[in-house]
């Protein structure tokens, strides 16, 4: 119980300093254009032959969306994304190799959130490590020609734990260019459930890696 007190004291504490900087409620607002990379790589197994499955799927976004500074260290994103392109996989069983593609025409909305920590670089330029959440959610559209089931949702949602940063611009007392770069760790698997039957799964490991650019105005 004192040891609680003391934490929940010592970050009431640390707030409270931060909220006392002059620049701490300082909001800023923009939006932009991004692109995102994902790859996914899955191992299964089974009794039988083949016994050893890797799977690797990659696919290409596009996205547009919009920025909001809450206080200097937190930012809300929200945007529209779509695919460049189809999904390729590339299935190797025992040596073999097998490679396809999907017509993937689904588009998503997105929702991510990150922490940050701003320092000035220069003159005009600022810079902020940052890691955060980032979740896109299946918003329509067809895979592989129609409506997806419930399984290509599922594996058409993509929630990423996100590490990198942004690189600020001021070319005007109000208004910047902001460069996001990212790399993430995809917390879900890109393979329907289905795709492992009648497979054991043992393991999976998803990267991602995305670049904007973004106009940004200070409110």
């Amino acid at each position: 119980m004192k040891r609680s007190f003391f934490v929940l004291t010592v970050s009431l504490l640390s707030l409270a300093s931060l909220s006392a900087q002059e620049d701490f409620w300082k909001f800023n607002a923009g939006g932009g254009v991004k692109c995102l990379f994902l790859g996914d790589d899955t191992k299964k197994t089974q009794t039988g032959t083949p016994s050893n499955v890797d799977v690797s799927v990659s696919q290409s976004i596009m996205g547009l969306g919009a920025f909001l500074d809450i206080t200097k260290y937190f930012e809300l994103n929200l945007g529209f994304a779509f695919p460049l392109g189809n999904v390729d996989t590339s299935t190797t069983s025992d040596g073999s190799i097998k490679t396809s593609s999907v017509v993937n025409a689904a588009y998503w909305y997105e929702f991510a959130g990150k922490l940050k920590y701003p320092f000035d670089l220069f003159t005009g330029f600022s810079m902020a490590p940052a890691v955060g959440l980032d979740y896109l959610g299946y918003w329509g559209g067809q895979y592989n020609g129609s409506t997806p089931s419930t399984a290509i949702v599922d594996s058409l949602n993509t929630f990423l734990l996100t590490l990198g940063g942004e690189i600020d611009y001021r070319f005007s007392e109000k208004a910047f260019l902001r460069v996001p770069v990212d790399f993430g760790i995809q917390l879900n698997s890109r393979l329907p459930d289905s795709d492992y039957s009648p497979y054991t799964y043992q393991s999976s490991y998803g990267l991602a890696f995305q670049i904007g650019v973004d106009i940004g105005y200070s409110l």
